[in-house]
């Protein structure tokens, strides 16, 4: 009750959803005026910032409806209460107001950040900085190489799935030490400059660009617009003992490379002379041959996915230039462990005879077009009956009816049983299952993936297998 009367601190979370973006969250806040109790799969992060914005859009809204009270209603105190709640209503526009107050701070704070790291980095000539780009498999690839590169090399990266100026700039300066060799650094991008600023905190040695899909379209307005920005890495790359290493088999990657003048590095293709073959699906994760150059060996990933096949390549194929063998880096494949939330598969036990046998396949950190192939493919390939659990494709821009319709059509020839979340999408995917003449009975829509999970528990079928596509943030939900 006390959220719906006073819903400050649910419109600030989503305002950190949005990562601050004033736009973004006023056009958000428009779609939905009503709508409380935002905090749901995960909660306000009460940073320095958060707080501090919290008091000052307080402190308006009391200013304000106190003096409002003075002037029409002689300082009545019911007045300035019922004065105080209709603001709290629409207090994204103190939000705003407050944000912009603090802004100069922020912009002071942030650039004495920025300055401080490229001042470290500047003094650090023998650090090699390499630079994991693209519109998914950032987290990852990185990782993997991680895993590659740590035994010979001093090696720090930038944390989870974190890619923004601030990110990295803190990881520059709370981690990178004099004897550090190799600085991992994921970067991404919303709209065009975005690379070319981080890139100015961290300047690459080598930069990857895992692959390029339609993602992030709201805000970059056009597919062009993303591409233009991924290969904005590529102006830091201009010397004859710089790489960009680009995947081949990427047909947007492939579209737009002529234009960059790079020292390219290709891999994936079926001519590269970096590529794998043969991927097999084994009861320990995948198996495949990996050529670097000249040199070929078998290689036993423990991960499961052909996806991460490709995402192992474009590791190998760094580490190689970093100097690794191809023996060395096939033995540390086996240790490679999968990165959470990305096609993780797990075995829970629920303990119910009605349960069955379970299998989740987790792939709720995010999605695209070109991920739910592999997604699709890697469910396709469990044994069981086959449910899909998801909320849809989001920023798609004015592809997102398009896209959600072709989901539900590659997934109705897979899923046995398909779980909708949520209202953002729903229209859209209905449509896609109506198209392709999925049974009404097998369609499920739901409000919360607790109860999606609750309906494919409640199957009574002997063995299962849910795949988890795409986890909505509360903005959507």
């Amino acid at each position: 009750m006390l959220s719906k009367l006073f819903p400050l601190l649910d419109y600030i979370y989503i305002f950190q959803l949005l990562e601050y973006n004033k736009g973004a969250f006023l056009n958000w806040y428009f779609k939905n005026p009503l709508k409380r109790n935002l905090q749901k799969k995960n909660n306000l992060d009460f940073t320095p910032k958060v707080q501090l914005l919290a008091f000052i859009t307080s402190f308006l809204m009391l200013f304000f409806a106190s003096f409002f009270a003075l002037l029409f209603f002689r300082g009545s105190l019911l007045a300035l209460i019922f004065i105080y709640i209709v603001f709290e209503s629409i207090s994204p526009f103190f939000i705003v107001f407050a944000s912009i107050l603090l802004s100069p701070i922020e912009i002071f704070k942030k650039n004495s950040l920025k300055q401080k790291a490229k001042e470290k980095i500047s003094k650090l000539p023998n650090l090699k900085t390499i630079v994991i780009t693209g519109s998914y498999a950032k987290t990852s690839t990185k990782n993997i190489l991680y895993t590659l590169l740590w035994k010979d090399f001093y090696v720090v990266k930038t944390p989870k799935s974190f890619n923004t100026e601030i990110s990295i700039a803190q990881t520059i300066i709370s981690m990178v030490k004099p004897t550090t060799q190799i600085f991992l650094a994921e970067m991404d991008a919303y709209k065009k400059g975005d690379i070319k600023s981080l890139c100015k905190i961290a300047p690459p040695d080598m930069a990857i660009i895992t692959a390029i899909a339609p993602q992030h379209l709201e805000r970059f307005g056009s597919l062009q617009n993303l591409i233009e920005s991924q290969f904005e890495v590529s102006e830091y790359l201009n010397s004859e003992d710089k790489y960009l290493f680009l995947n081949s088999s990427d047909e947007y990657t492939m579209q737009y490379q002529e234009k960059v003048k790079s020292h390219k590095v290709f891999f994936s293709g079926e001519t590269d002379k970096y590529r794998i073959e043969n991927i097999k699906s084994a009861a320990e994760g995948l198996t495949f041959k990996l050529t670097l150059e000249k040199e070929s060996v078998e290689i036993n990933l423990p991960l499961d996915g052909e996806h991460n096949a490709y995402n192992f390549l474009a590791a190998a194929v760094i580490a190689h230039k970093l100097g690794l063998s191809i023996q060395t880096i096939a033995q540390r494949a086996k240790l490679i462990l999968p990165t959470e939330h990305r096609l993780e598969i797990t075995r829970p036990s629920f303990g119910s005879r009605k349960s069955g046998n379970l299998t989740i396949i987790d792939n709720s950190y995010n999605t695209n077009p070109k991920v739910i192939v592999s997604s699709l493919k890697l469910l396709n390939e469990q044994d069981g009956y086959k449910i899909l659990i998801t909320p849809g494709l989001i920023e798609q821009g004015n592809n997102s009816e398009m896209e959600n319709k072709k989901f539900m059509l590659l997934a109705a020839s897979v899923a046995n049983e398909i779980i909708i979340v949520g209202e953002s999408f729903k229209n859209y995917l209905k449509a896609g299952l109506e198209e392709s003449e999925f049974p009404k009975e097998k369609t499920h829509f739901v409000s919360s993936f607790k109860k999606g999970m609750t309906i494919a528990e409640n199957l009574e079928k002997q063995s299962k297998v849910v795949l988890i596509e795409n986890d909505l943030p509360d903005q959507y939900s």
